[in-house]
């Protein structure tokens, strides 16, 4: 789930599908379904997992929304079955280059981190170096909401504690303002 959450939400904000107010994209629980059901009848015929992968991040680097990438990129692994024996002798570091790109692609989300505010930089450089380290997504956006939890839980007890006196540096500037989505009903007490 963290994956397979991970990896769709990076390549919609990659694609510029992602709605600025809710940060959502369109039809996504209909990608999680069709993720989870893909998944599900790949273990069944005992199968490499079928899911969505980073690598698609090259498809939509090239422009590639609509599915027509996917079809193309089916259509050549079809192909390439039979070609499996030529293929195999290529070794793995051969497709370096271009994981290397698409990662380059995807670092430049880094700069929006606030990293003036240590409540936010480290749970962020705990989930970028765990990540690669761990070769999961899931372990490294585990690390970081943990190391969120922890580092944000301490500042806020020391600031009710001390009735705002003790508050960590950058803490104010840090925190943007809850936004209330248009449409959404608010409660009364608020």
């Amino acid at each position: 789930m963290y994956d397979t959450t991970g990896t769709l939400y990076s390549m919609a904000k990659f694609a510029g599908l992602r709605d600025p107010v809710t940060l959502d994209f369109e039809n996504s629980t209909i990608a999680y379904c069709v993720d989870a059901f893909a998944i599900s009848m790949g273990a069944l015929m005992g199968t490499s997992p079928v899911t969505s992968f980073v690598e698609s991040a090259t498809g939509i680097s090239e422009g590639g929304k609509t599915g027509l990438t996917g079809m193309t990129t089916g259509l050549a692994f079809f192909v390439s079955v039979f070609f499996a024996p030529i293929f195999s002798s290529i070794p793995g570091w051969a497709t370096g280059g271009a994981l290397v790109i698409v990662g380059s692609m995807m670092i430049r989300n880094a700069r929006e981190i606030n990293w003036d505010y240590i409540g936010d930089a480290v749970p962020a450089f705990l989930t970028l170096i765990i990540i690669p380290l761990t070769y999961n997504i899931a372990y490294g956006v585990i690390a970081g909401i943990i190391s969120y939890m922890l580092i944000n839980g301490i500042a806020l007890a020391l600031r009710k504690v001390s009735n705002g006196c003790v508050v960590p540096p950058n803490y104010y500037e840090a925190s943007e303002e809850w936004v209330i989505p248009p449409g959404s009903m608010m409660p009364p007490w608020a």
